[in-house]
């Protein structure tokens, strides 16, 4: 279950906010008018049928950053734990063409 639901502002002009995806959406990135249909994060429950979705937005100049990550907080049988997710898709964030 997650636990947080307000946008999170990194330092480097990112803002991302997460919402819960339906069983039918498949992983991948997608623009924003295709993403379809988001639920509320706060309680949402991940199961095999269920994954989140992360929505970025991109402030005036972001520049590539190979030691971006970000971090989520999340209950599982009510213990909550931490976890930092790397991924080539958050490092290669970037406004320059």
């Amino acid at each position: 279950m997650i636990n947080r639901e307000e946008s999170v502002h990194s330092d480097d002009g990112i803002n991302y906010n997460f919402y819960g995806g339906k069983a039918d959406k498949k992983t991948g990135v997608y623009e924003r008018d295709d993403i379809g249909e988001k639920e509320e994060i706060e309680g949402f429950e991940i199961d095999d049928k269920a994954s989140p979705i992360l929505e970025t937005s991109l402030k005036n100049h972001v520049e590539t950053n190979k030691n971006r990550k970000i971090q989520i907080t999340y209950d599982v049988n009510g213990q909550e734990r931490d976890q930092i997710i790397s991924s080539s898709t958050f490092e290669n964030l970037s406004t320059e063409k």
